[in-house]
């Protein structure tokens, strides 16, 4: 391990052993210089040698020293647990005199990452299902009243999880992403067939009144 750095080197060394009887041997060991050159070097001037503790497993992250401490959760889902662990690391970070710094890492970094992907996968799939309805109906306003179902669809798809105490998850993400797919679809459908209804002489309430007995006749 280079002292200036704390990095540690893997050096190989394969010597006879019967060559060597004591320490004392190791340090008068001749090293080639390398410069094409016969004279050679003694292992003691190019290297100090003594005996100190040092971690049995070094682990390393981006060349710096790191010490890593492994945790587990049972009975509890990882977010609530990551959030406990991140207000513990808050109360109890230590000085920046020390330059050391303590990070959360491991499966909450993946998840964090895929919550972020998903909730922006979403918000986006929004704007480009809008845009994709301004063009197909010819109007500002019809996208709107179709996304309307996207906040009741989001409402029943958290009152269901609050329900059943399923923790906030990836695959629920995904579903939920489904969901609005299938909220919209059906949305739009009711409206265009207000509009065609409103386009063949009907006011808005008298669609709104065949549309409604055309849902029961059908259930």
């Amino acid at each position: 391990m280079d002292p200036r750095n704390n990095v540690s080197y893997p050096l190989v060394v394969q010597v006879p052993t019967y060559s060597f009887a004591s320490s004392q041997d190791l340090q008068t060991m001749p090293v080639p210089s390398g410069n094409g050159t016969n004279q050679n070097q003694l292992l003691m001037n190019l290297a100090s040698f003594g005996r100190e503790a040092v971690p049995m497993v070094a682990s390393q992250l981006n060349i710096r020293p790191v010490f890593d401490v492994h945790a587990d959760v049972q009975g509890r889902d990882l977010n609530s647990a990551a959030h406990d662990i991140d207000a513990l690391l808050a109360a109890h970070r230590p000085d920046a005199s020390k330059a050391l710094t303590v990070t959360l890492s491991g499966q909450v970094d993946t998840m964090r990452e895929s919550y972020t992907g998903i909730f922006t996968g979403i918000a986006l799939a929004i704007v480009l299902v809008y845009l994709f309805l301004v063009m197909n109906f010819q109007s500002w306003i019809d996208p709107v009243i179709v996304l309307m179902a996207v906040p009741f669809a989001l409402g029943g798809v958290l009152w269901m999880l609050f329900l059943s105490q399923t923790p906030m998850s990836v695959p629920a993400l995904m579903g939920t992403l489904m969901c609005i797919g299938l909220t919209t679809a059906n949305s739009i459908l009711v409206v265009s067939f207000a509009n065609q209804r409103m386009d063949a002489g009907d006011d808005p309430l008298q669609a709104q009144q065949v549309l409604a007995t055309h849902a029961c006749d059908r259930s």
